[in-house]
């Protein structure tokens, strides 16, 4: 490797040739010279700076050639000339090894330092970054972060991602001043959508004629009336600062004070413009604030714990090492609060020192608590029950044993709550009493109700059936026999409700005598019936519930059961009578509970799980797997935590059906970008899913995944893309698609 070394002067020399005007320049400059310790000056090498500012030529071929026109011929190490106009320098100024001079941190160029340049490797010494994604315009692909690369984009420094043009030029309608070419620039025009040169307004109103009556001059899908930017696409109507202007067409959209071109945070409120590193980009957005990297508000210098967010800068034990990052806090071991010297439990977490018995021992790490065996909150001395938990100290006979230790409640041995004194069945729990036939038996425990054997409520006297039960005392025939007791109902041998005389069955039940042929023998006892025997105008061989009529053939889950006799009809396993929602098959009892506003799990509670406190999130069936498409913006790990915290993972796209589905889904929304389960975190180029699929179906946009700067290791699914993948940092923010199979 070959050493370089440099005059003190290097600084100023190369600051005076880019032009920054710093004190000290003139027309003659100092000396620059790289030498190389090997003897030569390698190709591509700085030769020199002349004292005029002329940049000598590198040498070719080890430095045979002389191509520095205002040097001298310098020689070599041991001040001799070897090398003809070569300035190699002398022993005093080339240094020792130890002393190799500043460092180059400005590979581009641009005055820039590299750590803190927003485009390290492309010349942008105005730093511009218009979509602040902390990519400089210089090498952003998209520079205004609306999905549409830059070389596609017809407004590449302004947000459209829908990309609209209505005169078909080059210009998209948001950057375009004159967007329906008719030579009228958009802010004079009185029809800005709509081609009219004579800007023709019969009636004065200031709206031209030819879109009288236009109520959405933008197009961005909200009347005029309801706008809070008229002239501008905005169909999502963002408006940070809530006042009524949206953010497109607002001068200062974060409501601080300071116009969006002035304020070094644009998208976020800071009135005081703080900017602690001086590095024009305020302290609320800056990623890294050179001066406080941990962005508490205290200097590095005064932090006693640089790296972690304490802007209270506690130190319980007055190392100078600050709580946040301090291993042991050495006053405080378990970190409740309370100093380890008053602390009733040093080692366990109780920052309200609860202690039953007043032994001075924390009760978390008391094995006995010695006044309350049982913890239940009473004195042993004062407890019915010492040993077993029993805060309310129930004692139902009043003996001062409580209920839960009292083997006999002597006054109330079934515990029906009636004195055994008083109980007509002492032994049987029946808090009602009911004893039917007056003997001062319950009937409980009366093996038999005297004058009501069957228990049926009428008196055997005068019951038809005094051995069976028939409240209803029906007798078809008349015979003073009931007919659950009657061998052969006279005139009605089936039973059915239907004089034998009448009866087109009269051996078989059938109330309804029903006869679908016509020909007198009713369908039950017909051997062979016509093809309709539920007549809803089916044949039975196509019907799907043939003894239901059902003429509309309704079937929710496809099965071959009919709704009208499928006891579930959406499938999910539940039937129709315990499921809240029959004919939804992802709502049954002990179904998952997603994130998508309904009941999930029939348990009359609605997205009642920790991952749907702060979500956002529509779910959609594609092809039997639930899909749950949520919008709020985070980075691809905390996604997947989301995911997995419902019960599935970041969604697997595995053939061209559900790219196509999951695709014309996205369409329907304002969200552009969703992380997918997709990621090489492993192994570089070794793509998997998070749930487990197999990597066969690809739909990755041309020349992806690419690794771009070598961090590009997570798979999102993107509109910018037309909804092919990508890979990014996995840092990024964006949406993201669960699966649950």
């Amino acid at each position: 490797m070959t050493k370089r070394t440099m005059n003190i002067a290097w600084m100023t020399a190369i600051a005076c040739l880019l032009g920054l005007g710093l004190p000290g320049c003139s027309d003659e400059l100092p000396s620059l010279t790289y030498v190389s310790d090997v003897g030569g000056i390698q190709s591509g090498d700085i030769v020199g700076i002349s004292a005029k500012g002329d940049v000598d030529s590198p040498l070719k071929d080890g430095g045979s050639e002389d191509t520095g026109s205002n040097l001298e011929d310098a020689g070599s190490s041991d001040g001799k000339d070897t090398q003809s106009g070569v300035d190699t320098g002398s022993e005093e100024d080339a240094g020792s090894e130890e002393d190799t001079g500043p460092q180059i941190l400005d590979k581009d160029e641009d005055g820039v330092l590299d750590e803190n340049d927003n485009c390290a490797s492309v010349p942008n010494a105005d730093q511009a970054d218009l979509d602040e994604d902390g990519a400089g315009d210089a090498c952003d692909d998209d520079d205004d972060a609306d999905g549409v690369l830059d070389v596609d984009d017809n407004c590449s420094l302004t947000p459209n991602a829908s990309q609209k043009n209505i005169d078909g030029d080059a210009l998209g309608d948001a950057c375009d001043p004159d967007k329906d070419e008719d030579g009228v620039a958009n802010t004079d025009d009185n029809c800005p959508k709509d081609f009219n040169p004579g800007q023709a307004d019969g009636d004065n109103d200031g709206q031209g004629d030819v879109c009288e009556g236009d109520l959405d001059k933008d197009d961005d899908g909200k009347n005029d009336d309801v706008d809070n930017c008229v002239d501008d696409f905005n169909p999502g109507q963002e408006d940070m600062d809530s006042d009524g202007a949206g953010d497109v067409c607002d001068a200062d959209k974060d409501g601080d004070g300071f116009d969006n071109g002035d304020d070094n945070c644009p998208n976020q409120s800071n009135p005081d413009q703080a900017d602690m590193d001086d590095d024009n980009l305020g302290d609320v957005c800056d990623a890294v604030n050179n001066k406080d990297k941990d962005l508490d508000g205290v200097n590095d210098d005064d932090d006693n714990c640089p790296d972690n967010f304490n802007p209270d800068q506690a130190d319980k034990d007055g190392d100078n090492k600050g709580d946040a990052c301090d291993d042991i806090n050495d006053k405080d071991k378990d970190n409740d609060g309370v100093d380890d010297a008053d602390d009733n439990c040093p080692d366990v977490f109780n920052p309200n020192q609860e202690d039953t018995d007043g032994d001075n021992k924390g009760d978390v790490c008391d094995a006995l608590n010695d006044n309350d065996t049982d913890g239940d909150g009473v004195d042993n001395d004062d407890d019915n029950c010492p040993d077993v938990f029993n805060p309310n100290q129930e004692d139902m006979d009043g003996d001062k044993k409580g209920d839960v230790c009292d083997a006999v409640n002597d006054n109330d041995t079934d515990g029906d709550g009636v004195d055994n004194d008083d109980d007509n069945c002492p032994n049987v729990f029946n808090p009602n009493q009911e004893d039917m036939d007056g003997d001062k038996k319950g009937d409980v425990c009366d093996a038999v109700n005297d004058n009501d054997t069957d228990g049926d409520g009428v008196d055997n006297d005068d019951d038809n059936c005094p051995d069976v039960f028939n409240p209803n005392q029906e007798d078809m025939d008349g015979d003073d026999k009931g007919d659950v007791c009657d061998a052969v109902n006279d005139n009605d041998t089936d039973g059915d409700g239907v004089d034998n005389d009448d009866d087109n069955c009269p051996d078989v039940f059938n109330p309804n005598q029903e006869d679908t042929d016509g020909d007198d023998k009713g369908d039950v006892c017909d051997e062979v019936i016509n093809d309709d025997k539920d007549d809803d105008g089916v044949e039975d061989g196509d019907d799907n519930c043939p003894d239901e009529f059902n003429p509309e053939q309704a079937n929710n889950d496809g099965d071959a059961e009919g709704d009208a006799c499928d006891k579930d009809d959406d499938n999910d396993g539940s039937n129709d009578d315990k499921d809240c929602e029959p004919l939804n098959a992802s709502v049954y009892p002990d179904a998952l509970e997603l994130c998508d506003g309904v009941d999930n799990n029939c348990d009359e509670e609605v997205d009642n799980i920790p991952a749907c406190w702060s979500m956002d999130c529509d779910v959609h069936i594609v092809n039997g797997s639930t899909f749950q498409f949520c919008f709020n913006q985070t980075n691809w790990w905390w996604a997947l935590e989301q995911c997995e915290a419902q019960g599935g993972s970041l969604a697997s796209i595995e053939n061209q059906s559900e790219q196509n589905a999951l695709k014309a889904i996205a369409q329907t929304y304002n969200t552009f970008r969703y992380w997918i389960g997709l990621n090489d975190l492993d192994k570089e180029g070794n793509w998997e899913w998070t749930n487990g699929a197999k990597y066969e179906y690809k739909k990755w946009n041309n020349n992806q995944p690419d690794n771009w700067a070598n961090n590009e290791d997570c798979g999102e699914f993107t509109s910018g893309f037309g909804w092919n993948w990508n890979d990014l940092p996995c840092w990024d923010n964006a949406g993201h698609i669960c699966r649950f199979d």
